[in-house]
């Protein structure tokens, strides 16, 4: 017991610690390349070889550059602004002579209301930073747009219909994630520093040295003393002449700053089985879990979901309508015999001029004109913050009960049947599986060890899944009456065919994964084994190489599941005399084949298709804590019982023994004294 609470005490403290420090930074030395880097301190200027685009190029820097370079960005077109915590420079104006208008005012000039407005959004040619899709298209180029996440306090039953109110009611706050990790390289950091002089300064010799001098980050708070996070307290001057100019006359040479360091709970086990890859995330503020919360319908090409007003939106303008359009399905409208277009939604007529018919026979019209119920809400999924909590309870739990499960039948000899081995390999995969899992939520993501743990992790949970369906045959194969008494031969054949089957297959899966990881080309089957994560990343390849596999093979499960009770039912109809004993005897038995052949499984896919969110928990309590299922029910036997009755009293008694009379002593030990005797 002591060892138990050891290990449980163990692994609780793996996701609690926190790590405190501060660092020193040195105000006052000149901005070079050459100077050393200060961990979490932003640089006082740039030695990025594009830092003459925003002009932030450090001394020793600029003589490097060559005439080479394209010009500058335009400052006029970009400013230093905050996502998601983080400083950016993001291009917020569109060109002077840009004519849509809808374009420069949603870019300038965004409703904070709406949601597509305030999402940044990637170029996809020059991977510049925008503000938002309408400063993408003003400049002419497509969008990537950011992930939107939400933080929240602890919510039970989030959802579409109810994030809103959330947001409202300050519970959530939203928040946007990099839609790609390989983007954050085209990211330019900044921070909002004051790199002119006020209007009421005239001395020109101030404002020439802010303006020429190179770019060296003055940091001052309002005690002088300390870099405070984020900068939010902090006045930032491009350099020691804008300092002076703006009346900054002692500039403190050391700060220190400070760093704090925490750690978040376990993502629920419901993240094994998320292969959608168009959602909604929600972060709980407390104890910075990232989960899955809303999956969101599919939108056609050129549109996105609008979570505000739960619907898909187009975002492509059309020069000849001169407004933002969606195109119809045939059953949204009608064309009448005089050409007008009926909305069947919206119960109205558009004339010839509100709408267009490309090469293709399809219909665009403008969004405004009543035609926004694009796609219906389907598809809402959600992931608790109490499932990351009954996650990390039940693994710590069950993970040392799985480990002594196994230990028990590997010491006992009446254990040791084809069955019990069978049961022994899939208990070894789904502890290496669990505990694993448990780990790999305290590895640095993108890093050697956490795709080695993805891949291991892949790996484990396909191999219990394999030795289920051994399990699930070989219990259909002992109760249909098909075989008799195992003989040892027979039963060691098969063992080596089902571990062939058991270790080989889901070994064929993952090698294929791998074929896909590190196959040049874009196949879209690519694992994204640690990205973000240490599991599968990539929604198509989860799909495929995991999830399609494990629901084959709980489909075949439950039919050998539903064969074997059948089978059950029928012996016991030939021992009717003892009918009630064997029908508890036959409960227990059904139960113990439910967890080895893994139908509790079945509620991940039960929730996927039906979206009750009922059998996601459910889910998430039965699998989490399966390992203490299993060890009760496995070790709560007749078996398991004598074999430790006998032990203990082997060890109680036999120091009593040795000191007893021969002629009370039983048989055979009086004859063992005595041989003992003669030979002295």
């Amino acid at each position: 017991m002591e060892t138990f609470i050891l290990m449980c005490v163990l692994f609780l403290l793996l996701f609690l610690n926190i790590v405190s420090h501060a660092t020193e930074f040195n105000n006052c030395s000149p901005g070079l390349c050459s100077d050393p880097p200060v961990y979490d301190v932003p640089e006082r200027c740039s030695c990025r070889p594009d830092c003459y685009l925003y002009n932030e190029c450090c001394s020793d820097k600029i003589n490097k550059t060559t005439s080479d370079h394209k010009q500058p960005y335009p400052s006029i077109y970009y400013s230093c602004r905050k996502v998601s915590g983080s400083y950016y420079y993001q291009f917020d104006h569109c060109p002077p002579n840009h004519d849509v208008t809808e374009y420069v005012n949603n870019c300038e000039n965004p409703d904070s209301d709406d949601q597509l407005q305030n999402i940044p959004a990637f170029g996809k040619t020059s991977k510049r930073l925008f503000r938002n899709l309408y400063c993408s298209l003003c400049h002419g180029e497509e969008f990537i747009l950011w992930n939107l996440l939400y933080e929240c306090n602890f919510i039970l039953s989030p959802s579409i219909e109810n994030i809103s109110n959330y947001v409202k009611d300050g519970i959530c706050e939203p928040t946007l994630k990099l839609p790609s990790e390989d983007l954050e390289k085209y990211l330019y950091s900044c921070i909002p520093y004051i790199s002119n002089c006020p209007q009421d300064n005239t001395n020109m010799e101030q404002r020439i040295t802010c303006e020429s001098e190179a770019m060296a980050l003055i940091y001052l708070d309002e005690e002088k003393y300390f870099i405070h996070t984020k900068y939010k307290d902090f006045n930032f001057y491009k350099n020691r002449g804008c300092a002076t100019c703006n009346g900054v006359f002692e500039v403190p040479c050391e700060l220190f700053y400070p760093i704090m360091l925490g750690n978040h709970v376990i993502p629920p086990l419901t993240i094994l089985f998320n292969y959608h890859t168009k959602s909604i995330k929600i972060t709980d503020k407390h104890i910075g879990t990232e989960d899955t919360l809303l999956q969101l319908p599919s939108c056609p090409k050129h549109a996105v979901y609008d979570m505000n007003t739960k619907e898909c939106r187009q975002v492509i303008y059309h020069h000849q309508l001169n407004c933002t359009t969606t195109r119809l399905n045939e059953s949204e409208y009608y064309i009448t015999s005089d050409g007008l277009l009926y909305l069947n939604n919206a119960q109205r007529f558009l004339n010839q001029s509100e709408f267009t018919r490309d090469s293709q026979g399809i219909i665009s019209i403008c969004v405004n004109n009543g035609t926004n119920n694009i796609s219906n809400i389907n598809g809402i999924s959600k992931y608790s913050v109490a499932e990351s909590y009954i996650t990390l309870v039940g693994l710590v739990i069950s993970i040392p009960a799985l480990a002594i499960t196994i230990i028990v039948y590997l010491c006992i000899p009446d254990l040791r049947t084809l069955p019990g081995k069978l049961l022994i390999s899939l208990l070894s995969a789904l502890f290496v599986a669990e505990l694993l899992f448990l780990i790999s939520t305290k590895v640095t993501t993108s890093t050697v060890m956490c795709i080695s743990l993805a891949i291991v992790i892949h790996y484990s949970f396909l191999a219990t899944f394999f030795w289920m369906n051994v399990m699930s045959f070989d219990a259909w194969y002992t109760f249909s009456g098909l075989t008799q008494l195992r003989s040892k031969g027979k039963g060691t054949k098969r063992l080596a065919l089902y571990s062939l089957y058991g270790w080989i297959c889901p070994l064929v899966i993952v090698t294929i994964s791998l074929i896909f990881e590190y196959t040049p080309g874009n196949h879209g089957l690519s694992p994204e084994y640690g990205n973000g994560i240490c599991w599968i990343k990539n929604g198509k390849s989860l799909l495929w190489l995991f999830a399609i596999p494990v629901m084959f093979i709980l489909c075949l499960n439950c039919i050998a599941f539903i064969l074997t009770t059948r089978g059950l039912y029928m012996a016991s109809k030939f021992s009717s005399k003892y009918l009630s004993k064997h029908s508890r005897n036959e409960f227990f038995i059904c139960l113990k084949l439910y967890l080895v052949m893994g139908l509790t499984w079945t509620f991940a896919f039960m929730y996927t298709f039906t979206r009750i969110e009922e059998f996601s928990l459910l889910f998430c309590i039965l699998n989490s804590f399966v390992g203490v299922f299993i060890c009760v029910s496995f070790l709560s036997t007749k078996i398991v019982r004598r074999s430790i009755l006998r032990n203990f009293r082997k060890i109680a008694k036999l120091p009593t023994k040795e000191f007893t009379d021969v002629s009370s002593a039983p048989k055979t030990i009086s004859m063992d004294i005595s041989t003992e005797k003669s030979v002295n």
